[in-house]
């Protein structure tokens, strides 16, 4: 046998009795979606000066590389066939030798797409802006983004039933499920096939997004302000002269990309209400014109704005305040005040921080300010009592954070950013999801790097393409028969069905008879919920999801699918309940309805209504008097290279086709190799 193995892009020394076996497995069948793959055997590669150079030196406990810790770019080949492309070898340990596992197979892409989510994904061109307009011409897509009839509700309101309008600020956009495929593969650099793929089926299923994160210009929170810790972070002069002309210095530490989301402006008309605790009371100004810095944190929606406020703080005055006038002349209490400032010019006071409580501490201030959309919120630094004194508060290592508390995160004619609202869930979740509403089986050819999307049921198709592998046979070592199914009697199928839903809605179960299993297990449970449907708009079919009250998001919903629907009704598009010009549309074609189960469709997500018919009779089959073969046979590399799990054998033998579901420890032709069959 000659081998080659390539790791890091360079060709390794092998040893002249060097063996490598090679095991292959298609997705276990107990686990149906598990991806698995092609690996190798541990095997050995001499300490020749090539292979120090090419692990760097790892085997020495001085060496500081980090290849024994990482995931190596790996090939394998045998007799001129490439059996492993694009796979990663693990150095497991080093002694006489270095002792390598290389892997491939479904491993090179799901590796690839591992701990990433939906929302990494870039999906920047079907950000749009979500008003009126767009709910409504969008409705006719049939790919990237649509805006479906749901109602979203649990308390009835925002869909008028008897004059046939919806509300479009309670309809959200939905996201075609396969375009989110296709960009999973896009950027993994991946190639997908199967005939699944180009099915009405796998088209039709649509993704429901709801407010989840905002605009890269309406975040939740302000990023974390650090500042400097040579500078101040707020400085404030007071000079006796001139009061008008107090400038407080508003965020003096920060550079430009220390600002996060802090907006940058000039206001010098905004006067600040009198504030003093005893002597005599003078005016105090958001702004001047003496050199001040200007920034503030502009309300993105009106209601509830929590700060916390961290900082180093240590007062520098010629005499230190203990507590505030009246009752010590000679000093005072320092404040961080955050004031507001309302588009129309008028200001109120927050929140206030009495900073000279922290002292030569580090402290944590938290309070809650009301806000409505478009007030800006200002800190300024003040003394309560007027003195000639040049006064600094000292304020370092500090860090400021803003959050919307149960605020609607994303606002009606504002921008919406699909990808910060897809689900929170991994990529790998989400394939695996519609392969258990399917019943696929996935595949990867690592040369190709193209990942297969077969159903269980094509293998029965695929019968009358079987190979015979009757004289590959090598009786020399007895065939082993398994009876019993890694699975239970009643075997279920569901949904991650959410709190406000029926918790069995959607359950299917295949069955099997065999009493020596156990009574009942979950073999499928798809990442999405179930949805409850209900009679809106008159007599229409429309998906209910139990998330808003009074029009504001009330809880959490688990992530739903659903399938897009077409239906012709009259039906009204409003904003807010008004008849007013431009606010209200009739449109009597083409609604995008959508559902999850209906007794009136073929085509339905429920498990024990449809999908179970439609993609798991084959796997019932196969588990009616499961029968296990265990057997060793004569392959070559060619089988090997050319393996299709998707391609049934058939041994005279045993009279009976097989599905293959392992391959163990494959070495050469001259050795016959155990393999694993299921009947079918």
């Amino acid at each position: 046998m000659y081998y080659e193995v390539i790791i890091n892009g360079k060709h390794c020394d092998l040893a002249t009795d060097t063996k490598i076996a090679l095991s292959l497995a298609t997705n276990e069948i107990a686990e149906m979606i598990r991806p698995l793959g092609a690996f190798s055997n541990q095997f050995k590669l001499p300490k020749t000066q090539n292979n120090i150079d090419i692990f760097e030196v790892a085997h020495s406990l001085n060496s500081n590389t980090n290849f024994p810790y990482q995931k190596l770019p790996a090939r394998l080949i045998i007799n001129g066939r490439e059996l492993i492309s694009d796979g990663f070898a693990i150095i497991e340990q080093a002694q006489q030798f270095y002792e390598i596992t290389i892997y491939g197979g479904n491993l090179d892409f799901f590796e690839k797409i591992k701990d990433k989510k939906l929302t990494d994904l870039d999906l920047s061109s079907l950000d749009h802006v979500w008003n009126l307009r767009n709910v409504i011409d969008y409705r006719l897509n049939d790919t990237g983004v649509i805006y479906p009839i749901i109602d979203w509700s649990s308390d009835g309101k925002y869909m008028n039933n008897i004059e046939k309008r919806i509300d479009v600020r309670t309809i959200f956009p939905a996201v075609f499920s396969y375009p989110i495929m296709d960009k999973i593969f896009t950027e993994a650099d991946f190639n997908k096939s199967g005939n699944i793929l180009t099915g009405s089926k796998y088209k039709s299923l649509i993704v429901p997004i709801v407010q989840a994160e905002p605009d890269s210009n309406q975040k939740e929170k302000l990023k974390i302000f650090n500042t400097k810790a040579d500078k101040w972070f707020l400085d404030l002069y007071l000079n006796q002269t001139d009061v008008q002309n107090w400038s407080p210095y508003i965020m003096s530490a920060a550079t430009t990309d220390e600002l996060g989301l802090w907006k940058y402006g000039t206001i010098t008309s905004a006067k600040v209400p009198e504030n003093s605790s005893g002597g005599t009371a003078y005016p105090w100004y958001l702004f001047s014109t003496y050199n001040a810095t200007t920034f503030y944190y502009e309300a993105y929606s009106t209601g509830d704005y929590q700060i916390e406020f961290t900082a180093h703080v240590k007062n520098n005055h010629t005499i230190v305040p203990t507590q505030s006038y009246p009752n010590n002349p000679n000093g005072g209490t320092e404040y961080l005040d955050f004031w507001i400032l309302s588009p129309d010019n008028k200001t109120k006071k927050g929140m206030s921080i009495p900073i000279s409580e922290g002292t030569n501490k580090i402290e944590t201030f938290k309070g809650v300010v009301s806000l409505k959309k478009g007030d800006k919120l200002f800190p300024i630094c003040y003394h309560d009592f007027y003195s000639p004194d040049y006064w600094k508060a000292e304020i370092t290592d500090s860090s400021l954070l803003i959050t919307a508390k149960d605020i609607p995160l994303i606002e009606f004619e504002t921008n919406f950013t699909i990808a910060n609202n897809l689900p929170d869930m991994t990529q790998t979740d989400f394939i695996k999801s519609i392969a258990k509403i399917f019943g696929i089986i996935f595949q990867t050819n690592s040369f190709t790097k193209t990942v297969e999307f077969r159903q269980f049921k094509e293998i029965y198709d695929n019968i009358p393409n079987a190979k015979n592998w009757s004289n590959k046979l090598d009786l020399s070592v007895q065939p082993l028969i398994q009876f019993h199914a890694p699975f239970a009697q009643e075997n279920i199928l569901k949904w991650s069905n959410s709190s406000d839903v029926p918790d069995k809605l959607g359950e299917g179960k295949i069955l099997v008879s065999d009493t020596s299993l156990e009574k009942e297990k979950t073999l499928i449970e798809v990442s999405f919920s179930a949805t409850e449907m209900s009679k809106k708009l008159l007599d229409n079919d429309v998906p209910l999801i139990k998330w808003l009250e009074a029009g504001a998001a009330s809880g959490t919903t688990e992530p739903r699918i659903l399938i897009l629907d077409r239906t012709d009704f009259a039906c009204k598009y409003s904003v807010g309940n008004t008849n007013a010009s431009g606010l209200m549309e009739v449109v009597n074609t083409s609604h995008a309805t959508c559902y999850f189960q209906l007794d009136s469709k073929t085509f339905n997500l429920g498990f024990d209504n449809s999908l179970i018919a439609d993609n798991y009779n084959e796997f019932g089959f196969f588990l009616d008097k499961f029968k296990q073969v265990t057997c060793n046979l004569l392959l070559d590399e060619n089988d090997i290279y050319e393996m299709d799990f998707f391609t049934p054998i058939y041994i005279d033998y045993f009279k009976h086709y097989f599905f293959i579901s392992k391959i163990n420890n494959f070495i050469d032709k001259r050795r016959s190799t155990q393999v694993e069959l299921i009947r079918l």
